[in-house]
């Protein structure tokens, strides 16, 4: 569409690197080379890191593209190694490899006592083209650690009213009138002198494209910031502050971020957090360095300012030469921890064996090829270790730990301890049943109660007892409510087992039942508690009476039987699961009951003589309202034709 203006795309991202060879003896920390950037867009500015898919690289990458020695070389074992640098330019990434060359260096001559290596680098060097002359655009900084001799820095460059200026400290500052569009970058070579060794290095700045078309408010002063007096005790604990950056002006309604900037090293001891205050994260000693120079960028918005502190290490007197911690000490001497408890338990304190007695002693983990258990764990640098999440591996395991103590002149003593964990379901150690683990849906587990529902606490139903009303007021045991069983009281210490009010007895519950199985020690017996017993039976002969008592009943309760005869019959017996001759019988029913009651006619023809006349006399006895004679009378009547109109008892069919 020619109608449509061309719509301006950067030149694509592209960076290369310098010759990149090292000697084999290189110590750590050596400049290699740098990559640099050959094409891209030259508002952004690019981040360089290393690229090293999880393996361990010899070498280390600044974010401003230095490259490094992270470990010590061996000519012999490999004469070149391969490095992968990952360049970031705003969202526009390029991976890039190339190849180190290592140096052989002749090991079997002595070595000579040289003074170490003048190197120097700088921070990342860009500036809005806005600047105003005298604006620090950046630090040049030795990273030699040749401290005894001063470092001067000059420009290499033989244009005249050149807008950049290097000072004999390092300081890169604006000097003339910078305009973007001119010119997006510049090269600049700055030489370096440390005694009597000397080099030159380049490093490009870049210049920031600013649109001036956007009128700049006068009501909003340029973004500052300064430092508080930046000093520290030599035997201070890590997490100690030095001291705090602040901004001084700026856009009041924008936060400030500070970032360290430049070459800090792998043992440089101090971090900056993002608020602008600055923390120990190391050991320090006065008589080894006694102060540390640093570059701290802050960004306000779109604006950042680079600015360069010294941070005083203060000397304090040290009595006899120090002694090394020796051993690692844990009380409780077994580590152990359980599964499905609170998230954060206390599993142990560690001390420290030291001949020093009046050293204090920092904890921490330390990791390295082995397969450790750090991650479930936290250790305060006082020694205290503890969970730091709810544990449950579902079988008993083995956890390893390693950890480093270290004095506070940097002696230190590592040892590896095991934490026994035990497995154990959630709620195992909860007492009150009103506090159980949660597991699901209203489903609580306490360990000594085992699950129960807990929606409408008080009221719960558990997975034997079913449904209970439940009192607890303290840890000493909990009285509950049930159906059958009455007001029942136990606790952790001897549940199972329960204790009636009622029958002022002890039962106990069988955990494994679906149903509420209880033993009964008076009975020795087991018994489903919501079963109920049937009392039945029948008459012999049929017609000869009846039995009144008959019915479903509970366990244990109390009955009455009678037997009924009818007129002409005399209750005989009991027969059945009961005996007896008594036609009124109480008895408690504990199962089912299946009884006969046998009758007997009052005359009948086949009976012995003596047993119709007992029998005729307990008939007319059973009538109270008949006087001696008309007894007598009845008895008689009995006796000849088997009834009696008298005492109104009709003949037995």
């Amino acid at each position: 569409n020619e109608t449509e203006p061309p719509v301006e795309e950067p030149d694509p991202f592209e960076f290369n690197a310098t010759v990149l060879s090292v000697a084999e003896d290189a110590p750590v920390g050596r400049e290699v080379g740098y990559v640099y950037r050959t094409s891209g867009d030259l508002n952004r500015s690019v981040v360089y890191t290393l690229e090293n898919d999880g393996f361990t690289s010899s070498f280390s990458v600044e974010s401003n593209g230095s490259i490094l020695v992270a470990s010590e070389l061996d000519y012999e074992s490999n004469t070149s190694l391969p490095i992968t640098i990952l360049g970031t330019e705003g969202n526009r990434t390029l991976v890039k490899q190339f190849t180190v060359s290592i140096i052989d260096v002749n090991e079997t001559e002595p070595p000579v006592e040289e003074p170490d290596p003048f190197e120097f680098n700088a921070t990342v060097l860009s500036v809005a083209e806005d600047a105003l002359v005298g604006t620090v655009i950046g630090y040049i900084y030795p990273v030699s650690e040749n401290d005894d001799e001063p470092v001067v820095f000059s420009l290499e460059q033989n244009e005249t009213n050149y807008p950049i200026l290097v000072q004999s400290t390092g300081t890169v500052v604006v000097y003339s009138t910078l305009d973007f569009e001119r010119n997006a970058s510049y090269l600049i070579s700055v030489r370096g002198t440390q005694g009597e060794q000397s080099m030159v290095r380049s490093f490009p700045v870049e210049v920031l494209d600013i649109d001036e078309s956007q009128p700049i408010d006068p009501g909003i002063p340029s973004f500052a910031f300064d430092a508080t007096t930046l000093s520290i005790e030599e035997n201070s604990v890590v997490g100690t502050s030095p001291g705090h950056v602040f901004r001084t002006s700026g856009n009041l309604d924008l936060n400030v971020s500070y970032y360290f900037e430049g070459q800090l090293g792998n043992g440089f001891p101090f971090v900056l957090d993002e608020n602008g205050t600055i923390f120990l994260s190391g050991y320090l000693d006065y008589e080894n360095k006694s102060s540390y120079l640093v570059h701290i960028r802050g960004q306000e918005g779109e604006r950042a300012v680079l600015r360069q502190f010294v941070i005083s290490v203060e000397d304090v007197f040290e009595m006899g030469l120090n002694q090394a911690p020796t051993d690692i000490i844990s009380n409780p001497k077994v580590l152990r921890v359980k599964g499905n408890t609170d998230p954060i338990n206390l599993v142990g304190e560690f001390s420290a064996v030291d001949s020093d007695l009046l050293d204090q002693h920092q904890f921490r983990f330390i990791d390295n090829d082995i397969e450790l258990d750090h991650g479930y764990f936290t250790l305060d640098p006082n020694g205290s270790l503890q969970t730091n999440s709810t544990l449950n591996f579902g079988q008993d395991q083995n956890l390893s730990i390693l950890i480093l103590v270290t004095d506070p002149s940097g002696a230190s003593y590592q040892k590896e301890f095991i934490v026994f964990y035990d497995h154990q379901e959630p709620g195992e150690d909860v007492v009150l049943l009103s506090a159980g683990a949660d597991i699901i849906s209203g489903w609580k587990r306490a360990g000594w109660f085992g699950y129960y529902f807990s929606r409408f606490y008080p009221w719960i139903h558990h997975e034997n007892l079913g449904w209970v009303y439940v009192i607890e007021k303290d840890y000493e045991g909990v009285w509950f409510y049930r159906n059958r069983l009455g007001w029942t009281w136990t606790s952790s210490n001897v549940f199972p087992s329960l204790y009636q009010f009622k029958t002022e007895g002890w039962t106990f519950l069988e955990r494994n039942s679906r149903t509420t199985l209880l033993f009964d020690y008076d009975r020795v017996e087991w018994f489903e508690l919501d079963r109920d017993f049937e009392v039945s039976g029948l008459s012999i002969p049929s017609d000869g009476g009846y039995v009144t008592g008959y019915g479903v009943y509970k366990r244990g309760e109390a009955i009455k039987l009678e037997a009924v005869p009818v007129q002409g019959y005399l209750f005989d017996r009991w027969l059945g699961n009961l005996s007896g001759e008594k036609a009124v019988i109480e008895v408690e029913v504990f199962s089912d009951l299946k009884v006969k009651a046998k009758f007997k006619p009052i005359v009948s023809d086949d009976a012995p003589p003596l047993e119709a006349v007992r029998n005729a006399f307990e008939a007319v006895n059973l009538i109270g309202d008949l006087s001696p004679e008309l007894r007598q009378k009845a008895t008689v009547e009995l006796l000849l034709t088997g009834e009696s109109n008298t005492a109104g008892i009709p003949k037995a069919e």
